[in-house]
């Protein structure tokens, strides 16, 4: 039997995917990156544990991949681009991924794709409070706290996330000698951290958010091992402020929504061997809005 179906999609004919929530929770204490790259068609180009991470939609570059946070984009304005082992992902409530020209529903720019991180509030009349926490080789900590509260018209939401990792582990070196050594890797440690806040006005049909998201890594860069194991002493630390103001009506023919958003970011880079120091900060407005007509089942 055949039968018809209509294209239960907004853009009809492109190609997007929701991350599971389950996988949500289970990569909870873990980046962006590993979320992505165990279960996504998305290829991430990884340098390792504390390394920069950035991502490949269908061939093209990191350039051409938009990440958004509730529709605002927060790509690096000095690079172009997101590092995804800086993106904690128990920081979102839901992760959806646009590839192509599906992108355009959220943004401009995303030749490649784009990856949407959203913070939805649950309605419910409730307090909760979930602590994570995890430990691995190398002296690796993680740890998350998520607490909630609220009622059907208040909603307030709490992030807190703390990763911790010296990364001194040993390999075969086969340089410098006849005979290989076991040698340990210096100058590796990260340390990062990250707070957001999310608060919910709901009367009705409308519902005013607001939410602010700080976080901050300090990285330690090790050296080529083509030199043994130097230590360099070249660090970089990252750090940035996100807040915005969002305010979303639905009603029964026409929905829209306006947001209002300030990023910060900072980026100290130092290489004491070759005398480098080099500070940059960036900050950006957003203001965005919608409007949707509703005229009957199949035209808006």
């Amino acid at each position: 039997v055949i039968n018809r179906k209509q294209i239960a999609s907004d853009l009809p004919g492109f190609k997007n995917s929701t991350v599971d929530e389950s996988l949500l929770q289970r990569f909870n204490l873990r980046s962006l990156e590993s979320l992505l790259s165990e279960n996504s068609l998305i290829y991430i180009k990884c340098y390792g544990p504390g390394g920069s991470a950035t991502p490949s939609f269908r061939g093209t570059g990191a350039t051409h991949t938009q990440v958004n946070w509730n529709g605002i984009n927060i790509n690096n304005p000095m690079l172009g681009q997101s590092d995804f082992s800086l993106i904690p992902s128990g920081m979102a409530d839901e992760v959806n991924i646009s590839f192509g020209g599906a992108s355009i529903e959220v943004g401009s720019g995303g030749i490649g794709g784009s990856i949407n991180l959203e913070n939805k509030p649950e309605w419910t009349e409730e307090t909760v409070v979930n602590i994570n926490a995890g430990m691995g080789s190398f002296d690796s900590y993680t740890g998350q706290v998520k607490a909630k509260a609220g009622n059907d018209h208040f909603q307030t939401v709490t992030k807190g996330f703390l990763q911790s990792a010296k990364n001194d582990f040993p390999y075969l070196s086969t340089n410098g000698g006849s005979e290989p050594v076991w040698l340990k890797r210096n100058n590796s440690d990260v340390f990062q951290k990250g707070l957001m806040e999310e608060l919910y006005f709901k009367i009705d049909d409308d519902v005013l958010s607001s939410r602010f998201w700080y976080q901050s890594a300090s990285r330690n860069l090790p050296g080529s091992i083509l030199y043994g194991e130097p230590v360099s002493g070249e660090k970089q630390y990252d750090e940035s402020f996100r807040s915005m103001i969002n305010y979303d009506h639905s009603g029964t023919r026409s929905d829209f929504f306006i947001t209002g958003a300030h990023m910060f970011t900072m980026l100290n880079y130092s290489f004491p061997a070759y005398q480098v120091n080099s500070r940059n900060q960036t900050g950006s407005f957003v203001l965005k809005g919608g409007f949707t007509r509703h005229f009957n089942n199949n035209t808006n």
